[in-house]
């Protein structure tokens, strides 16, 4: 079925018929008229300071280039261990100074991401939960490396634990407030600034407008700022499932007020993903299915559900493969997705072409991006639900095509997407309203509800 067999009224089951709109134009923009269009997106984010912004938003981009990645693996004889905590440290003159740690996955991977310097790891098992290195807990030491700008060691570092504590490592207490502030002109990490189950309400002052397209426009400011993580709204109750909230380009968990005014709280524990969507969208996913496996880890949840809204969708589509690939366990049961570019936009691949200044997180919702290609081919575990929302109340100047106002039908309904849902579901609505409808909540707690057996 394609999208517009549901303007000729071929919905086989789709929850809502749509009206007969204009008739579609190609997609493609006409020639000439990309610089245009890419202003006229540009004007309607920045307003008239726009000249300025693009400045703003290089010099941001560009500390985005001073940022490198130390990934590896921890582990004893080749069998990670759990407990594992990864000590990442930079080696100055006055000696070695703890910058960030981090627990490693099921594997035994961590991952750091650091400016450039000269850096040393340490490893331990901390088999007594007290951020102590303990006599006799095993540890481990790598040689310092020296990282230049625009290299990355992925893949190539692997920490054995020996049976007892290093002298050097002995003792050492970690302390979340004690590690220096990142900067972006000396060796620092970035790690122990994401949020990590901070309970707050959803009107906390972090998450505004202003806030959420800082994510999109200048994702190095957010993240130094300490935004990026994950969000409680009450404690951690393990008699509760969590339904991660996923929210798309330049926006804010404050979208979701309605969805989650709509949930069963004695049932339900909303969590809240805030990052900055500028960002590479591969890279993004990898560093959220991190945090919720260690999560995981920490709390030990054994099933999640998601709900996205956007480009969101396709971020939380990656979460559930890196987290496929950290561990064996099932623990993303649900994938709900709202109007989400499945087929990538065209305005994407036009800023990618012919504005200023690149947003790296375009070129993946660029159509035929590395990115969508990786998704459409890597299917979803059998174990997740896949239940497809999409709006159709509008139509793209920029596409030429029926939309909901921002995404095509096209796009949120590829044949691929159709043929891996389990269900989907149309709606009157557009880009923004699908989020604040009763209708669409409805259909979305019925899809939680069908799989935690509420019901049944």
């Amino acid at each position: 079925m394609t999208p517009r067999d549901v303007f000729a009224g071929k919905t086989d089951g789709l929850a809502h018929r749509c009206d007969q709109p204009r008739r579609a134009r190609s997609s493609r923009v006409r020639p000439g008229r990309g610089w245009k269009i890419v202003s006229l997106i540009v004007l309607l984010t920045c307003g008239a300071g726009c000249r300025l912004a693009f400045v703003s938003v290089e010099r941001d981009l560009a500390k985005l280039t001073r940022i490198e990645r130390i990934r590896g693996r921890a582990h004893t004889g080749g069998q990670p261990r759990d407990r594992t905590i990864v000590l990442l440290f930079h080696e100055g003159e006055d000696g070695p100074t703890l910058l960030d740690f981090a627990r490693t996955d099921g594997a035994g991977h961590f991952l750091f991401t650091v400016t450039p310097g000269r850096y040393s790891l340490s490893a331990f098992v901390d088999e007594n939960d007290d951020l102590v290195v303990q006599p006799g807990e095993p540890a481990a030491r790598y040689a310092p490396l020296a990282l230049a700008t625009g290299e990355r060691r992925e893949g190539v570092i692997e920490i054995d634990l020996v049976d007892e504590s290093r002298s050097a490592l002995a003792g050492l207490e970690i302390r979340s407030d004690d590690l220096p502030p990142p900067s972006v002109e000396s060796p620092s990490s970035l790690g122990h600034l994401v949020v990590s189950g901070e309970v707050v309400r959803l009107d906390d002052a972090r998450f505004s407008p202003v806030n959420g397209r800082t994510g999109l426009w200048k994702p190095f400011e957010f993240a130094v700022a300490g935004l990026a993580g994950l969000y409680f709204l009450e404690p951690y109750d393990v008699r509760k499932v969590p339904v991660l909230f996923v929210h798309g380009a330049g926006g804010n968990p404050a979208e979701w007020t309605h969805l989650v005014s709509q949930l069963d709280r004695e049932r339900y524990q909303p969590w809240l993903v805030y990052y900055p969507s500028g960002l590479e969208l591969k890279r993004t996913a990898e560093r959220i299915a991190r945090l919720l496996d260690q999560m995981r880890a920490d709390f030990g949840w054994e099933r999640m559900l998601i709900v996205a809204h956007s480009m969101g969708g396709l971020v939380a589509r990656g979460i559930i493969l890196e987290l496929e690939a950290m561990s064996e366990s099932e623990s993303a049961r649900t994938l709900i997705t709202l109007a989400t570019p499945w087929g990538g936009m065209a305005a994407a691949d036009l800023g990618v072409r012919q504005a200023p200044v690149v947003v790296p997180s375009w070129r993946d919702v660029a159509p035929g991006s590395a990115y969508l290609q990786w998704l459409d081919a890597t299917p979803l575990p059998d174990h997740v639900a896949f239940v497809v929302l999409f709006g159709w109340h509008g139509y793209s100047m920029i596409e030429g095509a029926p939309s909901d106002g921002t995404v095509t039908l096209d796009s949120q309904l590829t044949q691929a997407v159709q043929q891996a849902a389990t269900t989907v579901h149309g709606f009157p609505e557009t880009h923004t309203s699908i989020l604040r409808s009763d209708e669409v909540a409805g259909v979305v707690i019925d899809a939680l509800d069908a799989v935690t057996g509420v019901g049944q």
